[in-house]
C-alpha cells in the first residue's frame, strides 16, 4: 500500500513537473518558434536562433533600466540591438529566406515613414515623434 501511494505521488509530481515545463516556455524560446513559422528554419537555424534569441533577452533585461534613466542612451541601445540582431539573422539565413527578411524591413521602414508623415503633417513635437519611432523599433526588437 506504502509503495503504490508514493509510487502514485511521484507520477503526479513528475507529470505537474512535466506540464509546468511545457507550458512556460521562455522569452527567447517563444520568439525562436514564432520566427522558425515566418522563416521556416531547420533545426540547426533554429538551434542557432534560440541562441540569438536568448542574447537578445539578456541584452534587452539589462538596458531595460535606461529607459527612465538615461532615454538618449536607451534609444542608441536599441537601434545597437537591432543592428546586432539583423547581423545574426543575415548569417543564419538562406536566400529565400533572407528574402523574407528584406520584405519584413522593408515593411518596418514604411511603417515608420507613414508613421513620421502621419505626425509631421500633424505638427507634432519632434520628441513626440522621436517617441513613436523608438516604440516602433522596440517592437521589432522584441
Amino acid at each position: 500500500m506504502k509503495k503504490s501511494i508514493l509510487g502514485l505521488s511521484l507520477i503526479f509530481a513528475t507529470s505537474f513537473l512535466f506540464a509546468q515545463n511545457v507550458a512556460e516556455k521562455s522569452p527567447a524560446q517563444l520568439a525562436t518558434d514564432k520566427l522558425v513559422q515566418t522563416f521556416s528554419f531547420d533545426s540547426h537555424q533554429a538551434s542557432e536562433m534560440l541562441k540569438i534569441q536568448e542574447r537578445q533577452v539578456r541584452n534587452w533585461s539589462e538596458i531595460e533600466p535606461l529607459k527612465t534613466s538615461n532615454p538618449p542612451l536607451f534609444a542608441q541601445k536599441i537601434k545597437s540591438m537591432q543592428y546586432a540582431n539583423e547581423q545574426s539573422f543575415r548569417r543564419l539565413l538562406n536566400d529565400e529566406q533572407e528574402k523574407i527578411l528584406n520584405q519584413k524591413l522593408s515593411e518596418l521602414r514604411s511603417k515608420k515613414a507613414a508613421l513620421y508623415k502621419q505626425l509631421k503633417g500633424a505638427n507634432a513635437p519632434q520628441h513626440e515623434i522621436e517617441a513613436k519611432m523608438l516604440a516602433l523599433d522596440i517592437e521589432s526588437v522584441q
